[in-house]
């Protein structure tokens, strides 16, 4: 199996274990007001509607402290951060990221809301997903739902060695989408939101 940005943690594996996994986005729910939405509908597709990819030596990577910044930014303090990626973009065992100026392709942060929901957190280049692992593993055969911000997830591929831009169909992802995806955010959602109108 091709190994891809976050294949070495469950919130991967559960992601990316079906066909080109699917994750659009856009906004819509703000953290403490508005409940998080169902993505609009679109025709059911088992490949992706568009794909553009960028070589890895191309890319604008984030720096350990870049990310560290941007998470703390985000209310995602005191929270342990990792990559499964050296500088070179080959697979590692998991790394803690310090606040150093070494740039890896994906990173990850583990959250735990208030009401005890499980998320992680995955950002790529400037693209970032969270993950409700507590409530997946809970829906076991049920269709994964993802929280996302934007009409696109970039996704790292380490054997082609490149990121792809994709906009992919909801087929096999329940869509959800945040405004901003911070702790604010995380903490706001309910299992019942994400289980609404499905």
């Amino acid at each position: 199996m091709k190994k891809t940005q976050l294949t070495r943690s469950l919130a991967y594996a559960m992601v990316f274990a079906m066909p080109l996994a699917s994750c659009s986005a856009n906004s819509a729910s703000s953290a403490q007001n508005e409940p998080v939405s169902e993505a609009d509908e679109k025709p059911a597709e088992d490949t992706p509607v568009s794909a553009d990819a960028i070589a890895f030596a191309e890319a604008t990577m984030l720096s350990e402290a870049d990310i560290l910044h941007m998470l703390e930014d985000r209310g995602f303090k005191d929270t342990l951060v990792t990559t499964s990626f050296d500088t070179d973009g080959n697979g590692t065992e998991p790394i803690e990221v310090t606040s150093s100026d070494a740039r890896h392709p994906v990173y990850e942060a583990n959250y735990v809301s208030p009401n005890g929901m499980v998320w992680v957190v995955s950002v790529t280049l400037d693209s970032i997903m969270a993950n409700p692992i507590s409530y997946n593993m809970k829906a076991g055969d049920a269709a994964m739902t993802v929280l996302v911000e934007r009409d696109s997830f970039i996704q790292y591929d380490e054997t082609a060695r490149q990121f792809i831009t994709q906009t992919l169909s909801e087929s096999s992802l329940i869509i959800r989408k945040a405004d901003r995806i911070d702790a604010d955010t995380l903490s706001a959602v309910t299992q019942e939101d994400l289980s609404s109108d499905q």
